[in-house]
């Protein structure tokens, strides 16, 4: 606590009564308050403050944030309009406009900090820092209530949470960055230290599977771009698992054998959830929830007439179960959202809004590949980071609806617009770090 109270002092300036670098303190409140806040209440927050700079600051809008931001904007458009043909649910009108809105607001909104900041290594030890929070906030559960550990991974990730990005983000980031020569931490050995230890445990004990699949993207992408040091890395990474397996036994006898039963039953079951079945009972479709999900998002898709396959049903779009089943402690016989975001937005935006929606990854490709071609370890990291995100939102729109939802990418939305924020302060020579 100490060192980030020692973190955020050091980069607060003020002059003329303005705070000049306290403006990493608003990211880290901007990559952390999301999981403690109402959704709605961060939407009213993004749009004063877009309102301030735009009344006030005046910002300017480059081309590559205008091209990173219209295919998502029309994916709006697109939606909002459908939705006067249809016959929305209010609610879900609502929170559709405002799950559609957000990322719009969030990489707008990392974009101009990005621009205020204009410091790589001020932004990247910010999003560390605001990782190793979020794990410690995780694990202080288990500390209040050490018996949790004993219960199973469902009741676990309902008590402490489903994890979060930022942790694996935060984690690979302090592993390899001896390897893209950044100053993490202040390079103080026992701080990084703690904040690998923290943001390992936590991320073991999220039982994530998209976790575990952002972990091997990082991997994969990370030792394709700099196999000569990331090998090194690789050898005390094997050193570091080595140690982490030596503990099983110990941790054994904290978590349930059950718990293992059911990591390992989620991983191998993976397949038939986001799989298009038609399952024969109720108890097929509970256990395989997703892959039921997206076969009667298939059915009502396939029923809607040519115009609407192209523009989609608008917002608040509801998809037919079929069926009367208990979700959550309320019986549904539709649903607003399922988990596969591909089928979200061919049911809400049709055809045209899937994809623009793909246009947009191809453009956060885009980024990363000009960034990875610039000068400097930390600014091609960056680019290689730009990967990472675009395979990641990719994945999470597979598994859990990608950027449109309330919580869990977030983070994805204002990075990308860190990202393009940098790049224009390359573009424009106004880069201090």
């Amino acid at each position: 606590m100490k060192n980030l109270i020692h973190f955020i002092y050091n980069n607060v300036r003020v002059k003329g009564g303005v705070l000049l670098k306290n403006i990493s303190l608003l990211l880290m409140l901007l990559l952390v308050l999301p999981y403690f806040i109402s959704y709605k209440i961060v939407f009213l927050g993004l749009i004063l403050y877009l309102l301030i700079q735009l009344i006030f600051y005046r910002f300017s809008i480059n081309f590559v944030l205008l091209g990173t931001l219209l295919p998502l904007i029309l994916i709006f458009f697109i939606g909002l309009l459908s939705s006067i043909y249809g016959m929305p649910f209010y609610n879900d009108l609502i929170r559709d406009i405002i799950f559609y809105l957000m990322p719009i607001l969030l990489i707008t909104t990392g974009y101009i900090i990005s621009i205020k900041i204009k410091d790589i290594s001020l932004i990247i030890n910010t999003v560390v820092w605001s990782g190793i929070i979020l794990s410690v906030y995780h694990l202080h559960h288990f500390v209040l209530n050490p018996s949790l550990l004993g219960e199973s991974i469902r009741q676990i990730r309902l008590e402490a949470g489903l994890g979060f990005t930022l942790t694996i983000l935060s984690l690979f980031i302090i592993y390899f960055s001896k390897s893209f020569d950044m100053k993490i931490l202040n390079n103080n050995i026992k701080i990084k230290t703690f904040g690998f230890i923290v943001c390992s445990i936590s991320g073991l004990l999220s039982f994530s599977r998209s976790l575990i699949i952002f972990s091997l993207v990082i991997l994969l992408i990370l030792s394709i771009s700099k196999r000569k040091y990331v090998i090194k890395s690789y050898l005390s990474l094997a050193i570091t698992i080595f140690m982490i397996l030596i503990l099983i036994p110990t941790i054994h006898f904290s978590v349930p054998e059950e718990a293992y039963e059911q990591m390992s039953g989620k991983l191998v079951n993976s397949l038939n959830e986001v799989s298009i079945t038609e399952f024969d009972s109720i108890k097929q479709i509970n256990e395989n929830w997703r892959g039921y999900e997206a076969y009667r998002s298939q059915i009502d898709f396939l029923d809607k007439s040519f115009i609407a396959q192209i523009f989609g049903g608008g917002f608040g779009e509801r998809i037919p179960l079929g069926l009367s089943i208990q979700l959550s402690g309320e019986i549904y016989t539709s649903v607003p959202i399922v988990h596969n975001g591909f089928w979200n937005l061919l049911n809400k935006v049709g055809v045209s809004g899937l994809l623009l929606y793909i246009v947009f990854i191809i453009s956060i490709l885009k980024l990363g590949l000009k960034l990875v071609k610039k000068e400097g370890y930390q600014v091609k990291l960056i680019g290689y980071f730009s990967f990472i995100i675009a395979a990641f939102v990719f994945i999470s729109t597979l598994l859990a609806t990608g950027l449109y939802k309330s919580q869990g990418t977030t983070e994805l939305s204002i990075l990308i617009g860190l990202f393009i924020g940098i790049d224009y302060c390359l573009l424009s020579k106004k880069i201090v770090n």
